[in-house]
């Protein structure tokens, strides 16, 4: 399967955004499954790696749940001519096995009759029959999910959402509400709650709105500020 943009339900985007709002103010998150009966993979996801790291942060509860068809459309890559993809599956069926040692978590193997059917099928029609949240980078497989009401997630949309919103160079209008405790920094917030510290400026700039250009990011005890600079007009 190739690993495509896809798609993200409504109530996930939703809480997704919450959730990067929450990280920036460093405060203790997680990511559940809520209504949806624990995590079904797509055997693309597994390959990509990055679902075990988050597991691993704590950042994700729930339980996973593994297909036999994906596990099989593993073994079949990590057997396969393919170096990449031999190399790819043969760390995802790793990772499957890491997953389960972590403590507190539930990882389970499922199977269903319909092995005659492909595995995008398989995983869809288990979804829907479940309530799992499908989890997949491949956007036809996404997009089959949503038409049968499944609720999906992908590690692409969940970047795009959690990335930071501006980066250095990047022009932004921000208003300075206060001056900051060293001269000529003054103050502003981004819409998600991030600090932004604009340097040159004066005490005649709080409460007006200035172009400025970002600089750079630091990361201390309480989150992120971004540091930006007052373009002269």
């Amino acid at each position: 399967m190739r690993v495509v943009d896809g798609i993200l339900s409504v109530a996930v985007l939703i809480q997704a955004i919450a959730i990067s709002k929450m990280i920036g103010r460093k405060q203790k998150i997680h990511i559940q499954s809520g209504t949806a009966k624990g995590y079904l993979f797509d055997t693309n996801v597994i390959m990509d790696g990055r679902m075990s790291a988050l597991y691993e942060t704590g950042l994700m509860q729930g339980s996973v749940i593994i297909h036999e068809a994906v596990l099989k459309e593993l073994h079949i890559l990590a057997d396969g001519k393919d170096a990449l993809k031999r190399e790819r599956a043969r760390n995802g069926l790793a990772q499957c096995e890491s997953m389960k040692q972590l403590a507190g978590f539930h990882f389970s193997v499922v199977s269903s009759q319909e092995t005659d059917k492909k595995t995008d099928d398989i995983l869809v029609e288990y979804a829907t029959k479940q309530g799992c949240l499908l989890i997949t980078n491949d956007a036809a497989l996404a997009e089959l999910g949503r038409i049968h009401n499944v609720q999906v997630l992908t590690m692409h949309t969940l970047e795009q959402v959690l990335k930071p919103k501006y980066y250095p160079g990047d022009q932004i209008e921000l208003k300075i509400v206060r001056m900051g405790d060293t001269s000529r920094q003054g103050i502003a917030y981004l819409e998600d709650g991030t600090m932004v510290v604009v340097e040159q400026c004066r005490k005649s700039d709080v409460h007006t709105v200035l172009d400025t250009i970002a600089t750079h990011y630091v990361s201390t005890n309480t989150g992120r500020i971004l540091f930006a600079r007052k373009i002269s007009r």
